[in-house]
């Protein structure tokens, strides 16, 4: 089969990606959120850890995961990503 056989065959779809990072307190607002906008599905990944413009971040689990960080990534039209955005300012 043909290279240009095979993307005959693909269906793409124009989609944006969003990667939000929020503390886990702020979590499940941000599960609301993507729900509300749309978003079909999304990969949460905890405890995560990583250095920004000011310094060194990491979570706190000493008692609880409302202190550590979480990653949400999602994959949306671009009106939902919008709206996300939005939600988030």
């Amino acid at each position: 089969m043909t290279d240009s056989a095979v993307s005959d065959q693909i269906l793409f779809h124009p989609l944006k990606k969003i990667e939000i990072i929020v503390t886990g307190e702020t979590e499940p607002f941000v599960r609301r959120l993507l729900d509300d906008s749309g978003v079909s599905g999304y990969t949460l990944i905890r405890d995560v850890a990583g250095k920004g413009h000011h310094r060194f971040q990491e979570g706190r689990l000493l008692f609880n995961d409302q202190a550590s960080l979480v990653m949400l990534l999602a994959v949306a039209p671009e009106n939902a990503i919008r709206r996300i955005a939005a939600g988030l300012a």
